[in-house]
Order: C-alpha cells, then structure tokens, then sequence
C-alpha cells in the first residue's frame, strides 16, 4: 500500500509523530527525511519504535547494499531536487508494508 497523506500532513509540527500513530496503530516505523534528531525525539515521546534516517542515511545505505530490517510503514519525506527517487521509493517498498509518500516539511 502506497499512501500520500492530505496537505495537513505535509510538513511535520511538534505533534508529527502521534498523528502519523493515530493513522497507524500498529508495528514500526521507518521515517525518512530532514531533522532526523527532532523525528526520533517525537517517536520516543509518541512512545512507537522508529528507526529515522537522513537521505544521506538511506543513499548511503542503497549503495553499500545494506539489507533494511522490515517496516510495517515508512515515511519519506521525498526531496524534489534528488534523482534517485526510482531507486529508494524500490528500495522502501521491498522494506515497508505500508509507504506513506510526503514532499519535504514546508511544502
């Protein structure tokens, strides 16, 4: 299942993390996109198992091969200006039941 979330979702605020819960109840979350230290501090409040990763993170992980544990859902907050988008949306998709697509916060 792919997912783009209503413009309401489209940048993350202070309560980013307990929304995307609400949408997903269950299992853990792989979130991708900027601010990975302010998205891993909302999980943790948010009290859900998240693993968050810069692009870098994720491009870096893509090219040395690196097998992604599963997801139940991931998050990519997708950057307009990079060319490898084919590539990590593959990626995500064989690591994530669930992929929610967002343009980057503040979109």
């Amino acid at each position: 299942m792919c997912a783009v979330l209503p413009s309401a979702f489209h940048s993350f605020g202070a309560d980013f993390a307990r929304a995307i819960s609400r949408k997903f109840e269950r299992g853990r979350f792989l979130v991708i996109g900027a601010n990975p230290q302010e998205l891993k501090s909302q999980f943790a409040e948010a009290e859900r198992e998240a693993e968050v990763w810069s692009y870098d993170d994720l491009a870096s992980s893509l090219s040395r091969g690196a097998g992604i544990a599963d997801f139940e859902t991931a998050v990519w907050f997708y950057p307009s200006e990079k060319n490898e988008d084919y590539a990590v949306a593959e990626a995500l998709s064989g690591c994530a039941d669930a992929i929610v697509l967002m343009p980057c916060p503040g979109r």
